[in-house]
């Protein structure tokens, strides 16, 4: 009895055992904030467009302010584009292309 109950156990072992190996993608992840980074900076621009009449003089510092978030996110799209996030992370495009090189047969 005692045999057969290793046996049992030992082909259980061996059905579940999988090989080892990568995967060929990743999945992409995407936060809102990436999509849209400077929505409350327009918002803020807008509304003092609407209470100024939609005149730029008097909303120079959300001008500013917004075109300065503008410049930020393009750096740091530039930088996610090199394939390197800012927390020092690889995107999934990066990933995913080096993980073509190195595509194994299934």
């Amino acid at each position: 009895m005692v045999h057969q109950t290793c046996s049992l156990a030992k082909r259980r072992f061996h059905t579940f055992m999988r090989q080892m190996k990568l995967k060929s993608t990743v999945k992409t992840s995407r936060k809102l904030t990436q999509q849209a980074p400077c929505i409350a900076d327009m918002a803020s621009l807008m509304r003092c467009w609407k209470s100024n009449n939609f005149s730029d003089v008097p909303c120079m510092e959300e001008i500013k302010t917004f075109q300065n978030c503008l410049e930020r996110s393009k750096a740091q799209s530039q930088t996610s584009i090199e394939g390197l996030k800012q927390d020092g992370r690889y995107n999934s495009s990066y990933v995913n292309e080096r993980l073509k090189m190195f595509d194994s047969p299934r």
